[in-house]
């Protein structure tokens, strides 16, 4: 090595630590502007998170109760579906044969079987439970396809 290269060699040396020393202190500063900003808005977003956090929770309650009421509505719908059902039984089982017949050509003569008839209607009434319009218009619908259907039936005289 000779006295020209060695005297070079502090220089370029110092020169290359200048340079890594203006890079860190430019990734210090940029970082220290990341860390600046996300202290402001840290606050905020967190706020925000705990407010969406808030809303799902009152969310889950809303839709919990929905589900009580709907369970409820169901089970006040099965019971007067149960208790049609059973009058339906009672009827079929102690008609005498006559009015059997009669009821029998009523179907024909109707076009559609009453069975038939019956159980679409309680289909009907059961989608539009499912469809949302409410558990008590459902409830409702049940109870006045039931009138009705109590009411169309033929009568038993003695």
């Amino acid at each position: 090595m000779g006295k020209g290269e060695a005297a070079a060699l502090p220089t370029t040396i110092n020169g290359t630590i200048h340079s890594l020393l203006d890079e860190c202190k430019k990734a210090a500063e940029s970082l220290e502007k990341s860390f600046g900003s996300a202290r402001e808005k840290l606050p905020e977003t967190m706020a925000s998170v705990k407010l969406v956090g808030r809303e799902i929770c009152d969310l889950a309650v809303d839709l919990s109760n929905l589900s009580q009421e709907l369970r409820k509505g169901v089970q006040s719908s099965m019971s007067v579906v149960h208790a049609a059902d059973a009058q339906l039984h009672q009827l079929t089982t102690s008609a005498p044969q006559g009015n059997q017949r009669v009821t029998s050509n009523r179907k024909r003569a109707a076009g559609e079987p009453l069975l038939a008839s019956t159980v679409r209607e309680l289909r009907e009434l059961i989608a539009e439970l499912h469809s949302g319009f409410g558990v008590a218009v459902s409830i409702a619908g049940l109870l006045t396809w039931a009138s009705n259907f109590v009411s169309k039936r033929p009568k038993n005289r003695s």
